[in-house]
């Protein structure tokens, strides 16, 4: 719901079916084993209406995830510098418990969003985690061909990770996935 003021309060709840077809490796000590999974999700997004062209929000989550648990909190800036660029900057935190152990994962996001054209959109960012301590570049192309379908080119580049206790950058370590999305 929105408030008169335009604050945005929203719950939610997401149900997810996942197949592995091997061993998935959550972190380098917890690994989650072959198989079919179904897990529902369920959290609240919290969002301040916009105010000198800044927007804040808040996500919580929790619920099941593959053999375990997950709690989220994730806390957002936007800035919407102009109608063609706008700034945005999150610090996230999850936290899985899962029958092998547990681990708290955080992660530093801040990117740009720039209007193309009408419908075409350009993403770049930064981003660091601390399970890998690594800072990657990421950039999205995105096509909104209607309101609920949108074609999405995603790039993400590993560019320095830590590796005892010194930054190194990978030889090659680079990602590129196409995806459409369908909503209803």
């Amino acid at each position: 719901g929105q408030t008169v003021g335009g604050e945005r309060i929203e719950g939610f709840v997401s149900g997810h079916w996942e197949v592995l077809v091997d061993d998935f490796n959550l972190v380098e000590r917890l690994t989650v084993a072959p198989g079919e999974y179904e897990y529902t999700r369920y959290g609240v997004n919290l969002s301040t209406s916009r105010f000198d062209h800044w927007l804040l929000g808040l996500q919580v989550a929790r619920g099941e995830y593959l053999q375990g648990q997950r709690q989220d909190w994730r806390v957002t800036g936007v800035w919407q510098a102009s109608d063609w660029l706008q700034l945005d900057a999150a610090y996230a935190v999850r936290e899985h418990e899962q029958p092998s152990g547990q681990f708290t994962a955080k992660t530093l996001t801040v990117q740009s969003e720039m209007s193309l054209l009408p419908g075409w959109s350009l993403a770049p960012g930064v981003q660091f985690n601390n399970v890998n301590d690594e800072l990657g570049l990421k950039a999205r192309l995105m096509w909104r061909a209607a309101p609920g379908r949108e074609l999405l080119l995603d790039w993400n580049r590993t560019v320095l990770r830590n590796l005892e206790d010194r930054l190194v950058a990978p030889l090659q370590d680079s990602v590129l996935r196409g995806s459409y999305r369908l909503r209803f």
